[in-house]
């Protein structure tokens, strides 16, 4: 009789595990639908925001940096937004700049605060 129970149980277990399909996404941080590559600049300032790719995910803040003159800027934004002192880096950088939006946090459809993978582009 233990040994049926046995059986029984691994062939459930088997079938919990085993064929399952996991449709869950790991939410992925965007910018006009790209996250990662070369990206056109008129493009990212037209857009001028970071979106999730999962639609129940909402950013919550994040932290452009930058190379200006030399020197490495951040500057942080408290929503998805860009603020205007990062819309103002951005008309100044030359084609090629690498810009990497970091420190990414969002909101997930339960509530719970996450954190997103940095995401880098190089601007044409």
């Amino acid at each position: 009789m233990s040994k049926h129970i046995l059986v029984l149980l691994f062939c459930l277990s088997i079938s919990v595990t085993g064929f399952s399909q996991n449709t869950n996404t790991v939410p992925q941080a965007t910018i006009a639908g790209h996250s990662s590559g070369m990206l056109n600049k008129q493009l990212l300032l037209n857009t001028a925001k970071i979106e999730c790719n999962d639609t129940s995910c909402r950013i919550t803040g994040f932290t452009l940096t930058m190379n200006v003159r030399g020197d490495l800027v951040s500057t942080l934004s408290n929503d998805n937004a860009f603020t205007e002192k990062m819309k103002q880096l951005l008309i100044d950088t030359q084609a090629n700049a690498k810009i990497v939006f970091e420190d990414i946090h969002a909101v997930n459809a339960a509530g719970t605060a996450i954190s997103l993978s940095p995401i880098a582009f190089k601007l044409e």
